[in-house]
């Protein structure tokens, strides 16, 4: 089981047993669908499911996925191409790291979704010990050349290797690096996250716990070790992953 699969089966066990009804009967939003894979998988299982991402020009879009639309010339931010108040449920998975405009994208989220429809989220935390788009200790934070360029023995040994990036300097890559995290990552803390879900929510908070509880495999193991040590919880919250739940 991949982990798209596992991902569809925690929101589908989730929703069942917390009184938010059958993801099979529900519209479904897969925000920054990339290959269209989870949106695949959704319909697959039956259900009647859409993906969104910024899909570059000359790139085929998959199947029942759309572009994202962005009026560069007229300063207008991206909008979702869907119409108010059509999705029950919108997910997505490592996706908001990237989200760059929290107001414009929440906005959009919530225009989208039904009332009292639901938003679930997972990304990685702000203070994960090795940024996974870079593969660097401590790069959500301290992102200077001078420390990038320190550990760049390591973000070759584990990822950055081959023809392209092998004839790259290690400043070279290190300014990869700089832009990459500058232009296309955000690491907000829990608290900022928060304050801007509740602009265009009724509810946002984390439910990170869940994921030890729902996630399909042996981890649920831990979660009945969390529950008498809470700690856990927050250890995994704060160093590796978060999951947003948003209401209308």
């Amino acid at each position: 089981m991949n982990q798209k699969e596992k991902f569809f089966l925690f929101i589908k066990k989730f929703c069942n047993l917390n009184n938010h009804g059958n993801i099979d009967s529900k519209v479904v939003l897969d925000f920054g669908s990339g290959s269209g894979k989870l949106t695949d998988i959704l319909r697959q299982k039956g259900i009647d499911a859409y993906g969104v991402d910024f899909y570059r020009e000359g790139k085929v879009v998959p199947n029942y996925c759309s572009k994202i639309t962005l009026d560069v010339n007229n300063n207008i931010p991206y909008t979702i191409p869907f119409e108010s108040n059509f999705f029950d449920l919108t997910v997505s998975n490592n996706v908001f790291e990237h989200v760059m405009d929290y107001e414009r994208t929440l906005y959009e989220l919530s225009r989208v979704t039904k009332k009292n429809g639901i938003s679930i989220h997972f990304f990685p935390s702000r203070y994960k010990l090795i940024e996974p788009h870079v593969e660097i200790p401590g790069a959500t934070i301290f992102q200077s050349i001078p420390y990038l360029k320190s550990w760049i023995w390591y973000s070759r040994a584990v990822k950055y290797r081959g023809e392209y990036f092998d004839k790259l300097s290690n400043l070279e890559l290190a300014v990869h690096h700089q832009k990459k995290l500058k232009n296309g990552c955000n690491y907000l803390t829990g608290k900022q996250i928060l304050k801007h879900c509740k602009n265009h929510f009724s509810e946002a908070y984390f439910i990170d716990r869940d994921f030890f509880k729902f996630w399909p495999g042996k981890i649920s193991i831990f979660y009945n070790i969390g529950v008498f040590f809470p700690l856990l919880f927050t250890i995994h919250s704060i160093f590796r992953m978060k999951i947003l739940f948003l209401k209308k």
